[in-house]
Formats: C-alpha cells, sequence, structure tokens
C-alpha cells in the first residue's frame, strides 16, 4: 500500500515539474507585453455619443493616477496582442506560486513516507 501511495505521489510530482517548466517557458519566452487596460470609448466631443467607439488604453502612473492614452485604429490589434501577453504572464507567475506549494506538500508527503518508526 504504501509503495501505491509513493508511486502517485511521484506521479503527482512529475506533473507538477511538467507544468512548471511549461509555465516557464512561457514567462520567459521573449513577448512583448504592455501592462494596462484596453478601453472603448463611445462618448465624443460635447458629451454626444459616438456611432463608432474609440479605443483608450488605461495606464496607471508612478503616482497612482490613471491616464487614458488614444490607440489608433491601425494600432489596435498590435496593442490588444500586447495587452494580452501581460496578462497571460502575470497568470502565469501566479499559477507557478500555487505550483510551488504543492510540490513542497508532495515532498513533505514522500519525506513522511520515508519515516520509520524508532527502534
Amino acid at each position: 500500500m504504501a509503495d501505491v501511495l509513493r508511486y502517485d505521489l511521484l506521479v503527482r510530482l512529475r506533473a507538477l515539474r511538467e507544468e512548471r517548466k511549461r509555465l516557464e517557458r512561457r514567462v520567459l519566452w521573449p513577448t512583448q507585453s504592455l501592462r494596462g487596460s484596453l478601453i472603448e470609448r463611445h462618448l465624443g466631443s460635447g458629451g454626444v455619443r459616438r456611432e463608432r467607439g474609440a479605443w483608450y488604453l488605461s495606464l496607471r502612473g508612478v503616482d497612482g493616477a490613471t491616464r487614458l492614452r488614444y490607440v489608433r485604429r491601425e494600432d489596435l490589434e498590435r496593442v490588444r496582442a500586447q495587452v494580452d501577453a501581460h496578462r497571460e504572464c502575470r497568470a502565469a507567475i501566479r499559477r507557478l506560486r500555487e505550483l510551488g506549494a504543492e510540490v513542497l506538500e508532495v515532498l513533505q508527503d514522500l519525506a513522511r513516507q520515508q519515516q520509520v518508526d524508532p527502534p
């Protein structure tokens, strides 16, 4: 029974390590990323609603204030891809933190299995 549990723990550890490798490659792969959010606004000058929205990049300054920066239509897809890349990178880093805790838990379980009772 102990051998089966040990085998299950080793399989779990291998799966966690594979996931960690995959996430590390995603984080380390050189991709341009941009920290911010895309916002579509339909208000024109004088508070008149536009039929076609304008896109803005919401950025937080060093003073903590949010600033909106206009994004030209021809730049929209590139900026969207960069914002998405940043979001994916942050999600991968969060998952890497969780994985670290899970790996430690499995290693502690394996160490407990190796303990023997004193004579």
